[in-house]
């Protein structure tokens, strides 16, 4: 049974009136269920099951603004029912008022701070309203409930890494890892945290980690290469965009990037070669050639 079917069991036997719409909804006829239960409220508008049984039904048709009207009458006559604020908040997410749902699910917390689920859904809500520092506050409260999720691990892990905390970020892809040490997506993202944090030879670390698996994996060339660069390791950063170059070609930006750092290096005639593939894929890459003139005058060849 899905989390709409079992608020509605929660109105079960409150009024003998909308068993016949809890039949139909349960059966899947949300249209009938509907009907009934707008029947229950043309004789008794203050009936708060129909109230909330009809807005179940609405939203199971996918009409979430009729939906919503509905549920925010069913807390009318239960303020501050977990179970209304619960589907509240999930259809106003679904009609995208992330800040209202957010709200829905605050107050859930204000009275149950256990309640790992409201945590999450506010934490979602907060991530899609660009507040990552309260959104990460609610992935750790949910955490404190369930320790061991790794969906919320991973969510907390992005909520820090958006707000730019790199430092609890790459702490908090790390104890995934610990689970799963060949997920690449979160060596990447750790290897990406600690390279913005500061941390070169740890960012190092973490992308070879991906390159023993996979020595063409181009995310982990890129992020040792950058993390080289910042180190002044000009040559050995040169060395992973030639190994991104060896696999695409084609891929001039990244042959500028090999260039540039080969002529700092002071290795010219691989600089050169590297220079001559771009402007043989563009002519007009006017960085290019200028980079070819700079090697030429450095090595005194005018003609």
């Amino acid at each position: 049974m899905d989390f709409f079917s079992n608020i509605l069991g929660q109105g079960k036997g409150a009024n003998a009136a909308i068993s016949q719409g809890d039949t139909q909804f349960e059966a899947g006829n949300y249209a009938e269920a509907v009907k009934n239960f707008e029947k229950v409220l043309r004789a008794d508008p203050e009936n708060g099951p129909a109230r909330l049984s009809l807005g179940l039904a609405l939203a199971r048709l996918g009409r979430d603004e009729e939906a919503t009207e509905w549920l925010k009458k069913a807390l009318d006559v239960s303020p501050g029912d977990a179970g209304v604020l619960h589907v509240l908040g999930r259809v106003l997410a679904r009609t995208g008022d992330y800040k209202e749902a957010a709200e829905c699910f605050a107050a859930i917390v204000e009275k149950k701070p256990t309640d790992t689920d409201a945590w999450y859904w506010r934490g979602d809500m907060l991530d899609r309203l660009g507040q990552y520092a309260g959104a990460a506050e609610a992935y750790t409260r949910a955490l404190n409930e369930n320790a061991g999720d790794a969906v919320l691990q991973e969510k907390l892990g992005r909520a820090l890494e958006r707000e730019g905390a790199y430092r609890e970020a790459a702490i908090s892809f790390e104890k995934i890892l610990r689970v799963n040490p060949e997920n690449d997506d979160i060596l990447a993202r750790k290897g990406v945290a600690l390279l913005h944090q500061g941390d070169c030879s740890g960012a190092i670390a973490t992308f070879d980690r991906m390159l023993a698996g996979d020595p063409h994996n181009l995310e982990a060339l890129y992020g040792k290469a950058r993390a080289l660069e910042h180190l002044g390791h000009f040559q050995d950063a040169a060395d992973c965009y030639r190994m991104i170059t060896a696999t695409d070609p084609g891929n001039t930006s990244a042959l500028h990037h090999q260039g540039s750092l080969l002529l700092r290096s002071g290795r010219y005639a691989e600089a050169i070669e590297c220079f001559d593939r771009v402007v043989l894929a563009d002519p007009d890459d006017a960085v290019a050639r200028y980079s070819l003139g700079l090697i030429y005058d450095t090595l005194g060849l005018y003609d």
